[in-house]
C-alpha cells in the first residue's frame, strides 16, 4: 500500500482505524491488522534490544551515542508510530571491535563489511539489526569531544541540537540524492521545525547549513513540510520535489535515483556511471575484490551478466526512461 512504501501504515491505520474497518473490505483490513502488529512487534523488540545493549555497553565501559530513527521517536505521540529498520551507535573508534564482540555475544551476527568504513553491521532474527558507527559520513569530522554526556548516565552520549539536526538533514538528503526521502522524512523534519524553531530560525544555524551545502535542501523540505501539515503555500514552485517524494517512497527507487543522476550528471554520464560505477561500489559489492584488487576487471564483469540474469539491468533501463521522460516534462514546463 502507499502509507506501507512510506513506512507510515502503522499510523496511518491507528488514526483511522474505525474508517477502515468501517469501509475497507475485510481482507483489506485483516492484511493492515497483520501490518500493524508486526510493527508493533518490531517496535516493542527493538526497544527492548536497545535497553539491552546499551547496558551492555555501559557495563563494558563502552562509549556509545545513539542515531537517527531512535531518537527521533520522542517526536511522535506514539514512539511505535516512528518505524526504523535498525538502531545505530556511533563508538569511539577504538571500541568498534570491541562494541561488536559485545553485541556478538548477545546473539548477534555480523553480516556486512562496509567498504567505506562508515560501520559495521549485525543481525539478529527476526527483526534485529543493529549498525555501529566509526563515524557519521565518510567525509565526517564529527567526534565524541563534540558531543555532550546524557545527564546521569557514565557513557551514553547526545549530540548537540544543531549538530543533530544538521546530521539528519544530511542523512536525509543522501537518500534524496540516491532516490527519495519519503514522506515519512518530511513529517520527521516538521516535528524538528516544531521542536526547534529558534534553531531552525538562528542566523548562525542558516550559516552553519550553507557551509554544509544543506541550506537549499532544508528550505524544499521545510516549505513542502509547512505545505503539507499547515497549508502554507511556498513561495516557488516545489511540484517536482513533491512528486519526487511521493513516488519514491521512504528509501527511493531507481526512478527517482536515474532522474536525480540525470540532472547532475547529464543523460549520457549517468548511463555509463550505471554501467560502469566506480571501483570503490564494486569493491564493496564483491568482498573478493576487496581481497585482491587486481581482480576489479572481473568485478565489473560479473556485475554486468549478475544483473541481466537477474534483471536488475531491465529494471534500470525503465529507470532511465522514465527518467528521462520526467526530466523532459520538468524542462518543458518550466519553458
Amino acid at each position: 500500500s502507499f502509507s506501507k512504501s512510506h513506512s507510515l501504515s502503522n499510523m496511518v491505520f491507528s488514526s483511522y482505524e474505525s474508517e477502515i474497518k468501517k469501509d475497507a473490505p475485510e481482507e483489506l483490513v485483516q492484511l493492515w491488522e497483520r501490518e500493524t502488529h508486526v510493527l508493533f512487534a518490531k517496535h516493542t523488540t527493538q526497544k527492548n534490544e536497545f535497553s539491552r545493549v546499551t547496558s551492555e555497553f555501559t557495563k563494558q565501559g563502552i562509549d556509545f551515542l545513539p542515531l537517527k530513527g531512535f531518537l527521533m521517536k520522542a517526536l511522535y505521540p506514539r514512539p511505535e508510530f516512528r518505524t526504523m529498520s535498525d538502531l545505530d551507535f556511533l563508538i569511539r573508534e577504538g571500541d568498534v571491535e570491541r562494541a561488536g564482540e559485545t553485541v556478538k555475544s548477545m546473539g548477534y551476527k555480523g553480516v556486512s563489511e562496509d567498504e567505506d568504513n562508515v560501520h559495521d553491521t549485525f543481525q539478529k532474527p527476526p527483526f534485529m539489526d543493529i549498525e555501529l558507527h566509526r563515524k557519521l559520513f565518510a567525509d565526517s569530522e564529527y567526534s565524541f569531544d563534540d558531543a555532550i554526556l546524557k545527564e546521569g548516565e557514565s557513557h551514553w552520549y547526545l549530540m548537540t541540537d544543531e549538530d543533530f539536526l544538521c546530521f539528519i538533514l544530511r542523512h536525509s538528503k543522501k537518500h534524496y540524492e540516491n532516490g527519495g526521502c519519503g514522506m515519512r522524512a518530511v513529517l520527521d523534519h516538521y516535528l524538528l521545525l516544531k521542536k526547534y524553531p529558534k534553531v531552525f530560525l538562528s542566523p548562525e544555524f542558516e550559516e552553519r547549513l550553507r557551509k554544509a551545502g544543506l541550506y537549499d535542501f532544508s528550505n524544499l523540505i521545510s516549505s513542502l513540510a509547512f505545505l503539507w501539515f499547515e497549508g502554507i503555500e511556498p513561495e516557488g514552485d516545489i511540484s517536482g520535489f513533491e512528486v519526487y517524494t511521493l513516488t519514491g517512497g521512504t528509501y527511493g527507487t531507481y526512478a527517482n535515483a536515474a532522474l536525480i543522476g540525470m540532472k547532475k550528471k547529464g543523460k549520457f554520464g549517468y548511463v555509463l556511471e550505471r554501467v560502469f560505477p566506480s571501483p570503490s561500489l564494486i569493491k564493496k559489492r564483491y568482498k573478493w575484490v576487496r581481497k585482491c584488487p587486481i581482480l576489479l576487471p572481473v568485478g565489473y564483469v560479473v556485475r554486468i551478466f549478475s544483473s541481466i540474469i537477474f534483471g536488475d539491468a531491465l529494471a534500470y533501463i525503465r529507470a532511465i526512461k522514465h527518467g528521462k521522460k520526467r526530466m523532459n516534462d520538468e524542462n518543458q514546463k518550466a519553458e
